[in-house]
């Protein structure tokens, strides 16, 4: 997949921010409407749902693909 920006809404303990994300390499559920997103080694807790940051995903590279 060719780079690309893609923003979630991103929380931790204290406070819910977007975040840009040029790369991800692995996504995977983690429950009540969260998605871990891993990214350079990191991992950041989305809030959506696995099927939402899936289909955002394949709609921007079906969309770089044309």
């Amino acid at each position: 997949m060719k780079p690309f920006n893609i923003t979630f809404k991103i929380t931790d303990a204290k406070e819910t921010k977007p975040m840009t994300f040029y790369h991800i390499d692995a996504i995977t559920s983690k429950g009540d409407d969260r998605t871990i997103i891993v990214s350079g080694g990191k991992e950041w807790v989305a809030v959506a749902s696995y099927e939402e940051v899936w289909e955002k995903l394949k709609k921007l590279q079906d969309e770089s693909a044309s």
